[in-house]
């Protein structure tokens, strides 16, 4: 083989691996781009643009039975219509039996209304529940219902709920 033809060759081999690192590299900017501008801009665009109801800060609803005493607290933070956070279920029965579930909480406001979904923090327990909530008193309030599995008896059940903003 010629040194001419080998340069040939050699320079066909060259131009097909910087065509490939070259494809590589410009997917990978793609890539970075379009996440910057899916967590970064389009947020921050969101959130210079909405115009509805603050919901962040701290929620809670206690109520007490003859049975037991249960305290419902929620911490959103609020990016537009997006909801995020933490949470947690609390109860003290009478019989002595106390229950205490942590929650990763995600959901959405729009037109008034509220959907929460908590997914329990402690992945040893199965625990999840769903809120629709109408915002009230001027945004002072959270009040609809409360729907989720009950961690033993692998049952739905659901029960009325009225939150209350206590900071933020």
């Amino acid at each position: 083989m010629s040194k001419a033809l080998a340069k040939k060759k050699m320079g066909e081999q060259l131009e097909i691996v910087l065509g490939v690192v070259s494809g590589v590299a410009t997917a990978a900017l793609l890539s970075v781009v379009a996440a910057l501008f899916k967590h970064v801009i389009l947020p921050w665009y969101q959130e210079l643009r909405y115009e509805g109801v603050d919901l962040e800060g701290v929620w809670e609803f206690k109520e007490k039975t003859d049975s037991a005493e249960t305290i419902v607290k929620l911490d959103i933070k609020q990016s537009a219509h997006s909801l995020k956070g933490t949470g947690s279920v609390n109860i003290d029965r009478s019989d002595g039996e106390n229950n205490f579930f942590g929650f990763v909480v995600s959901g959405f406001v729009w037109e008034g209304y509220v959907t929460l979904n908590l997914k329990s923090s402690n992945r040893k327990i199965v625990a999840f529940s769903t809120m629709l909530l109408k915002v009230t008193n001027g945004g002072s309030r959270l009040k609809g219902t409360f729907a989720g599995r009950h961690h033993r008896e692998d049952e739905v059940r659901s029960m009325g709920i009225e939150l209350s903003r206590t900071h933020g």
